[in-house]
């Protein structure tokens, strides 16, 4: 699974890297065919043999580039790799600052960065030594070439097999060559980095969307009745199951409390029921219709899947609540659901009201505010199928019992996981 640091690194490095071999490279190396193919022509019509002797220093050229690249292509995925875990431990230092303050984990934490950059800087001068080498290189073969021309050159006009003008038409036309022919080290060493970007961006343009599946899909039904035949689930790369032939069934409107210890399945049960993990085919039906022949965006706009943590965005409380609709909600739809999910009296006394800025993750807001902000999402969405996974770990008893009446009153089919027997009652 590739984490959020990774994305950002191939977001914010890798991409860059492709973006400057097509705006430069792509163009400079248009622009060496263009300029070589001409200059070639000028300098084979001058004298045959002079422009082969000129030309030996880049074959020279070619085979040193062959010993280098190879080389730079490990140093630079090495590289790239150091900052992509550079950029994930920098991320899990912003997003669990509160956790390295409570322990009092700073200068350790300061450390383990340090040494994830001290490792981007070795890899990054393996690289750049490379690079130190190869462009000298390429300039001194090409005044080489330059050598040969005055040397061999000379000797021609000296036996009158050619002119002085000859001479120094030759060497205009080798300082037309000389920038591109330098330039080969520039454009491989960028060819190269975007080649290891493209390599380490293939896991996402191999990611099938779920909507491209092969899976026919059906016209999608009322999902009000839940069938389990069988059911046998084992997490991908895992050799312990989570499920070994489980039966349930639910009918329309009924309410199922799911208890049980940690690591037993409880929240395995909501994602393959919403697809986010795949039932194996013949197992898990809504009215009938295999869950594996849904359209599982269709499906997940029925089913209200209020996950045990809490995901909120940095927007305004009304956009928080609109997430995920097609309509945006009128503030009376806004008001009823929050009435309902027992946090309206908190919103009103906001200086802001529904424009209120709730900061990143809902920074600004109680652990219990949060989980109620998130419920009144399903009271917006008034779907045929709620499932709640442990979500009222952060509310007081009384404020339970009131959410408890609510999602009674909503009159969907309802499966509710919770480690409180009182929610289970």
């Amino acid at each position: 699974m590739i984490s959020t640091a990774w994305g950002i690194s191939f977001r914010a490095f890798d991409i860059g890297q492709l973006r400057i071999f097509f705006a430069f490279g792509v163009l400079q190396i248009l622009n060496l065919i263009f300029i070589s193919v001409f200059t070639l022509y000028q300098m084979l019509s001058v004298h045959t043999s002079l422009t082969l002797l000129a030309l030996t220093p880049i074959f020279f050229m070619l085979l040193t580039t062959k010993i280098i690249m190879p080389r730079m292509a490990a140093f630079t995925r090495q590289n790239q790799e150091a900052v992509g875990l550079l950029t994930n431990r920098v991320t899990e230092a912003f997003t669990n600052i509160h956790v390295i303050q409570t322990n009092a984990s700073e200068r350790s934490f300061q450390r383990l960065i340090a040494q994830e950059n001290d490792k981007v800087y070795a890899t990054d001068m393996k690289v750049l030594m490379l690079r130190t080498l190869f462009f000298p290189l390429m300039s001194a073969l090409t005044g080489l070439s330059q050598l040969v021309v005055l040397f061999y050159g000379g000797s021609l006009v000296v036996q009158n097999k050619i002119s002085v003008g000859d001479i120094l038409a030759f060497n205009i036309y080798l300082s037309y060559l000389a920038f591109p022919l330098t330039s080969i080290g520039i454009i491989l060493s960028v060819y190269q980095r975007s080649k290891t970007a493209l390599e380490r961006l293939d896991p996402f343009f191999n990611e099938t969307p779920e909507s491209g599946s092969d899976a026919k899909i059906l016209p999608f039904p009322n999902p009000n009745e839940v069938d389990i035949q069988d059911l046998h689930f084992t997490y991908p790369g895992s050799i312990h199951p989570v499920f070994m032939g489980l039966n349930l069934r639910i009918r329309k409107g009924e309410m199922l409390g799911v208890c049980g210890s940690v690591g037993s399945g409880k929240s395995t049960l909501f994602q393959i029921l919403t697809r986010i993990y795949e039932p194996p085919v013949g197992t898990t039906y809504f009215e009938g219709k295999d869950v594996t022949t849904l359209d599982p965006i269709t499906l997940r706009r029925e089913i209200a899947y209020a996950l045990q943590k809490v995901h909120l965005f940095s927007a305004s409380i009304a956009d928080n609540l609109s997430f995920g609709l097609i309509d945006r909600p009128s503030e009376e739809e806004l008001a009823r659901a929050s009435r309902s999910a027992q946090i309206l009296k908190e919103i009103e006394s906001f200086p802001d009201k529904w424009d209120t800025q709730i900061g990143e993750k809902g920074l600004r807001l109680s652990g219990g505010q949060k989980q109620r902000l998130a419920l009144a999402r399903l009271f917006l969405r008034k779907p045929k199928i709620l499932l709640l996974d442990d979500v009222l770990s952060a509310v007081d008893n009384i404020t339970e019992a009131r959410l408890i009446q609510e999602f009674r009153g909503i009159g969907c089919t309802m499966i509710i996981n919770s480690h409180r027997g009182s929610v289970l009652e």
